[in-house]
């Protein structure tokens, strides 16, 4: 009966510790400088340690990209996974998705996956995922994008998140082409 009771104190033990180190406190997302108002919507689940993104971009984000400002707290060096889903409604096809990370949180290793984009690769210091091939993401359909990011850190943090989907070149081609019809249809 001892060994039962010893057992069993220390299987409770054991979990409690693990509760302990759950890894993130708190998490917290937001959107700053939107100047285009992409619908956004997110919920981190403590339980799965999952982080889920949905966005409608309408046009394409500006040069730094369409950003997103991950903050809080951990009580141990965690990862979560992030789940993203991005509907496009920009009129332009999409042949491939970049990620793009400022600040000391890096992507895991082995870890990316796509509805439509069956090729990716890291950047040497895994601060940047690039998605492409073999499918393209038309105007109107949406993609699912799921990595892991991992915090190497214990106490508050904050990062920064940036997105860029990847025209379609012979559309930025055509697009170009039409403005410089138009410049010349200007001129007298």
């Amino acid at each position: 009966m001892k060994k039962i009771k010893f057992i069993f104190g220390m299987g409770t033990i054991i979990f409690a510790c693990s509760i302990a180190q759950a890894g993130f406190v708190n998490f917290n997302c937001y959107f700053p400088d939107d100047p285009y108002e992409y619908d956004h919507t997110w919920n981190y689940d403590f339980a799965n340690s999952m982080l889920t993104l949905s966005e409608s971009l309408t046009v394409l984000p500006p040069p730094a990209g369409d950003q997103v400002v991950m903050s809080g707290e951990t009580d141990s060096d965690p990862t979560f996974t992030l789940k993203k889903t991005v509907t496009n409604t920009t009129g332009i096809t999409w042949t491939g998705y970049d990620l793009v990370l400022l600040g000391n949180s890096t992507f895991v290793n082995g870890t990316a996956s796509s509805t439509k984009f069956a090729t990716h690769s890291f950047s040497a210091d895994f601060k940047t995922l690039y998605f492409y091939a073999p499918q393209s993401v038309l105007n109107t359909e949406s993609v699912t994008l799921q990595v892991d990011i991992n915090v190497p850190t214990t106490g508050l943090f904050n990062f920064t998140m940036a997105q860029h989907p990847i025209p379609e070149p012979a559309m930025i081609m055509l697009l170009g082409l039409g403005v410089l019809g138009m410049l010349r249809r200007r001129r007298p």
